[in-house]
């Protein structure tokens, strides 16, 4: 499952001076992924891309927060828990992607889209060993080597 964070829309100002320097982070079962920031916006763009494998009868949800990059210690933003099942269903529905709203926020929303593909194909033999004619070419140039 390739998901796409594009942008973000109506955050929160959480920095006294300026405006926040959001960031993105997808976790989905033991795996983060993380964007850069854009700074002094809350309307970043991020374009931000990751690529998720989904073993069968998975159903965690994919988790997306938004941070304002700080330093010392990041600020949650707002964030969105997206079903697995409907993220793989809206997959290459709308090619702009959808919005959903963020939670823990006053205001805040995120343009998000999915791209579903399903591997279906078989493991192709064993690879491990494959083709032995190169080995037996290296060995017989040992042998001659040794012979001289």
């Amino acid at each position: 499952l390739k998901i796409i964070i594009h942008k973000a829309s109506q955050l929160e100002n959480l920095d006294i001076i300026g405006k926040s320097d959001p960031f993105v982070k997808i976790k989905f079962n033991d795996f983060e992924f993380k964007s850069n920031s854009v700074r002094n916006t809350l309307e970043p763009e991020w374009n931000f891309s990751a690529d998720l494998i989904i073993s069968e009868n998975q159903n965690k949800p994919i988790d997306i927060t938004v941070y304002d990059s700080d330093i010392g210690k990041d600020t949650i933003q707002g964030s969105c828990s997206l079903p697995l099942q409907e993220t793989i269903d809206n997959s290459d529905k709308t090619e702009l992607g959808l919005w959903y709203d963020l939670i823990g926020c006053k205001s805040g929303k995120i343009l998000i889209s999915t791209s579903f593909a399903r591997n279906d194909m078989a493991p192709k033999g064993d690879e491990v060993d494959g083709s032995s004619a190169i080995n037996e070419e290296v060995c017989d140039n040992e042998s001659d080597q040794n012979k001289k």
